[in-house]
């Protein structure tokens, strides 16, 4: 959904922009894409298994998945952060607060995934900030 001129909502469970598992919230937080001149900067991404949703979502927009230049991880948990190796391996700069990239590189219990019942793949962060 577009939230203001250039900002988008393109994730997140509470709302019904992306969905997970039948009856669990709290699985996909909210995600934001603004468009600048010089690409799209992703805030959060999501769980990770939505992905393709957030994919989705964007092209409603006319925004292209390909012109994600960053993301922005506002924590490490899964809902937050669980999709960033994803974006990783699809050339997407992964940028943090040391806290967080420390976490998310080992993917330990600060990153929560036992709370999803799931595992939270590492990812090394690409800038802190």
């Amino acid at each position: 959904m577009q939230i203001l001129k250039n900002l988008y909502q393109v994730s997140g469970d509470l709302n019904g922009i992306t969905f997970d598992l039948q009856g669990a919230l709290w699985n996909d937080a909210n995600s934001y894409i603004l468009k600048t001149d010089e690409g799209l900067i992703l805030f959060d991404c999501g769980c990770g298994d939505t992905m393709d949703q957030i994919f989705e979502n964007m092209r409603y927009w006319n925004l292209s998945p390909e012109d994600i230049k960053y993301c922005m991880l506002t924590h490490s948990h899964l809902d937050h952060a669980g999709g960033a190796h994803k974006l990783k391996a699809k050339g997407v700069k992964i940028i943090a607060i040391e806290e967080t990239a420390a976490s998310v590189a080992s993917g330990d219990e600060r990153c929560c995934g036992y709370l999803y019942h799931k595992t939270f793949q590492p990812v090394e962060v690409d800038q802190i900030v």
